[in-house]
């Protein structure tokens, strides 16, 4: 049988400025759609404002940050899975 390797801890904690992962699997096909991809391919910066956990039926539990990012007035929430610090290192 498998044995558990640990409780979840957070990476990130309130006021920690973080960034998005680079998104994959933006298709270019046309000059319009170039134009379209570079407005989502940009990677966003922001701050960590709460930190919530969500479990799944198996009882494992995960991390979701509200960020505010740096453009925008209000937060929104994603999973840890997705950020990184700002710095760029793996945590």
């Amino acid at each position: 049988m498998a044995q558990r390797k640990g409780t979840a801890q957070p990476k990130f904690e309130v006021g920690d400025r973080v960034q998005e992962k680079k998104k994959h699997g933006v298709v270019v096909a046309t000059c319009k759609a170039e134009e379209i991809a570079g407005t989502y391919n940009s990677l966003r910066v922001g701050e960590v404002t709460a930190i919530s956990t969500k479990t799944d039926k198996r009882g494992h539990t995960y991390f979701y940050y509200e960020v505010l990012w740096d453009y925008l007035k209000s937060p929104t929430v994603h999973s840890q899975m997705r950020l990184l610090p700002v710095d760029g290192s793996s945590v």
